[in-house]
């Protein structure tokens, strides 16, 4: 029952109407998860994840900074200026960290890196509630609002 659950949280539609407290309270846990390991990953020495070729590790924080935004703003529904201030905040506290952790370097590409993910997960979100919400009101539902996140 609780997978079924889980799921059914994680349904796109689901994703993009208001979300139900238990759902938001699943987003809210796999945000902190998502930070947590994000956090073990960038600040222990000598971890690496993942394949590695050319340029690897600003395609891994693009990704990571994807899901973050994305889990954080279906936990937490906040305008997309909110958003940007808390993730912005995490990247660049992590390259600040790193700076100070033996065999880790900050990088400024790391933020811009960080900054790509947050943008596309920013875009990702739009598309999808404009996407929804033209579909309901072709459905004759127009009285189901979706939240635009501050826009």
């Amino acid at each position: 029952d609780l997978l079924m659950s889980f799921w059914d949280c994680l349904r796109v539609k689901n994703l993009v109407t208001k979300p139900s407290t238990h759902c938001r309270n699943l987003y809210k846990i796999l945000f902190w998860l998502t930070l947590i390991v994000i956090f073990y990953l960038a600040f222990a020495p000598n971890v690496s994840v993942g394949p590695e070729f050319e340029n690897a590790d600003k395609y891994k924080h693009t990704l990571a900074f994807f899901v973050l935004t994305n889990l954080f703003i279906y936990a937490y529904e906040k305008g997309f200026k909110l958003v940007w201030f808390w993730m912005l905040f995490i990247g660049i506290f992590i390259e600040f960290v790193q700076h100070f952790i033996p065999n880790r370097e900050s990088s400024f590409f790391d933020i811009l890196a960080d900054v790509i993910g947050v943008f596309l997960a920013t875009i990702f979100i739009w598309i999808e509630k404009r996407y929804f919400k033209l579909e309901s009101y072709k459905k004759g539902n127009y009285g189901n609002k979706t939240s635009d996140f501050g826009s």
